[in-house]
Order: C-alpha cells, then sequence, then structure tokens
C-alpha cells in the first residue's frame, strides 16, 4: 500500500501467509540491490556489518 509505514509493512510480510523471500544486507549498495531485484524485505545482521569493517562482532 503507497504511504504505508516500512515497519506495517514488514509486519504484514510477516503475518502474510504467501511465501517470499528476505535477504541479508550488509552496506546501502547490498540493499539497493535487493530492492531492485524485487526482494521483499531485507535485514542487517551485527555478524555482516562487523565483518565488512574487520571487526568482531
Amino acid at each position: 500500500m503507497p504511504g504505508q509505514k516500512k515497519t506495517q509493512k514488514f509486519r504484514d510480510l510477516l503475518n502474510s501467509s504467501d511465501l517470499e523471500f528476505l535477504i541479508e544486507a550488509h552496506n546501502g549498495i547490498s540493499a539497493k540491490i535487493a530492492e531492485e531485484t524485487g526482494f521483499k524485505g531485507l535485514w542487517a545482521g551485527g555478524l555482516a556489518i562487523s565483518a565488512q569493517y574487520g571487526l568482531e562482532k
């Protein structure tokens, strides 16, 4: 729905009976690629972000 908050869109996605695929995005580029290829949602985990910068989680 246009104008719907992202949090509500995510909640609706989780509550849906449809099968959807989410992907991990560890930076802005991977998030943009995920969006452009049609993923319905993404997450950013601490391990992936830490690894990107060569840090321990």
